[in-house]
């Protein structure tokens, strides 16, 4: 029992060592955005697409809190027999963390609100809590992919998506 004690403790120590980096205190970074809706999101719209802005702070070598504002558009469903589902806005505003478990692998989450603009019967605009658990790679200096499962709660429902959003680090990390 010793011994396996012994090897977790120098895998955790050894990846931990392995993660050092010399990344900035500070970077801000600009991407755009691929989703797809699911759940029962997807019954009614199906691709989005958008733009976002996040920055980035370095609390700890691996550990860095982040701010993320953004807007994407779901594209509406055409059913048939007249029913056509108009496009749905989502403005989010979000805060999180983000974990270094590599130099360029990343895990994290992030919470907050988002602004959810869609049409039933008029248009109709809500405030949704949003949350969105998140991994990534970053690519040199100067790129980030991160593949993303968003939520938007609100009072009559619940839009969720599955989406992948490029990046392009300003002045590197």
């Amino acid at each position: 029992m010793k011994k396996l004690y012994f090897v977790i403790v120098m895998l955790v120590a050894g990846t931990a060592v392995f993660a050092q980096s010399d990344r900035k205190a500070f970077s801000f970074d600009v991407g755009g955005e691929l989703a797809f809706a699911i759940g029962d999101f997807s019954k009614t719209h199906s691709v989005g697409i958008g733009a976002s802005a996040q920055a980035e702070y370095a609390l700890l070598d691996q550990l860095s809190l982040v701010g993320h504002i953004g807007v994407n558009n779901f594209f509406g469903k055409s059913l048939g027999q007249g029913t056509n589902y108009k496009n749905a806005q989502i403005v989010p505003l979000r805060v999180g963390a983000k974990y270094y478990a590599t130099d360029n692998f990343h895990a994290g989450g992030q919470l907050g609100a988002a602004i959810v603009r869609f049409t039933t019967a008029g248009v109709s605009s809500r405030t949704a809590f949003a949350f969105s658990p998140q991994v990534g790679y970053q690519f040199g200096e100067a790129f980030d992919a991160t593949a993303k499962f968003d939520v938007y709660a609100f009072d009559g429902g619940t839009f969720t998506s599955f989406g992948v959003r490029l990046a392009y680090i300003l002045g590197g990390r």
